[in-house]
């Protein structure tokens, strides 16, 4: 029930498993936990102290037995804003640690970073939700994109993008692109802080690149399956060339209202 959360807290398995039991049976003895869970009971003592310590479960006599208990449900919601303000705070550190570090220390990033397969290409592409408010350039097949990763892949790339201010311009070969109405989160226009064009019928390609923040994402065809990063400022700035003519020559495309009104639908 508490898995997610308890894995969180970095607490494991195991306390997950002994809080659940005992959300359950509303009290049990050690022994009992240990046999209805099959788990050693040096180990159940070790999981219930974590319980304790945390706060979310109590040690009671009972019969002049020792009897453990989980202790008010809300405490749960407690720890969640106690390790976000934590969090929050090491976040702060971080940055002004950041901001001691000097302009013109060499950066440890590899140039080129290659990645295989569907999860490898999600890789590259989510390296692009590492920044905010920056604007990029991307040249891709966008139906190829979507049969290779997924439709849901990529409303949700699109709404971390959206959230982080990440303003795209794009290009679509004629041939690979798709129609606003069967993929609503891939708008063109102010709320998707998208503007689209689609390239002259002759221009035909079935691999793709993100340009963005000195980095250039490439990403192969379904049928190769392989991305790559590269970290290079004369690279970014070549592809930015290229792209701009290419966007000279491209036609701008909208959607329409009521695909505009599906998109609000997958926020």
């Amino acid at each position: 029930m508490f898995e997610s959360f308890f894995n969180e807290l970095g607490f494991g398995g195991g306390v997950n498993r002994v809080y659940n039991h005992l959300v359950q049976c509303k009290g049990s003895s050690a022994r009992q936990i240990a046999e209805n869970l099959n788990i050693p009971r040096t180990s159940i003592y070790d999981h219930l102290k974590i319980l304790i310590q945390s706060g979310l479960v109590v040690e009671q006599i009972r019969d002049g037995k020792k009897v453990f208990s989980i202790d008010e449900p809300k405490k749960i919601e407690h720890l969640i804003s106690d390790k976000i303000t934590r969090l929050q705070n090491e976040k702060d550190k971080v940055k002004e640690l950041i901001l001691k570090i000097p302009k013109d220390v060499d950066s440890f990033e590899p140039k080129i970073r290659f990645f295989s397969g569907k999860e490898g290409i999600k890789q590259v592409l989510n390296d692009i939700l590492w920044y905010r408010n920056i604007e990029m350039q991307a040249l891709f097949p966008i139906s190829e994109m979507i049969d290779m990763l997924g439709k849901e892949y990529f409303e949700e790339h699109n709404r971390k993008r959206i959230k982080r201010a990440i303003h795209i311009k794009a290009i679509w070969p004629k041939e690979r692109s798709v129609k606003f109405k069967d993929q609503p989160a891939l708008g063109s226009g102010p709320l998707f802080l998208r503007e689209i064009r689609v390239a002259p019928k002759q221009m035909v390609w079935d691999m793709g690149y993100w340009n963005y923040a000195d980095k250039v994402a490439v990403v192969s065809s379904r049928k190769e399956g392989f991305g790559f990063i590269i970290n290079s400022r004369d690279f970014s700035q070549l592809l930015k060339a290229q792209f701009d003519l290419i966007w000279s020559m491209s036609k701008e495309i909208k959607p329409k209202q009521k695909d505009v009104e599906d998109f609000l639908k997958t926020l």
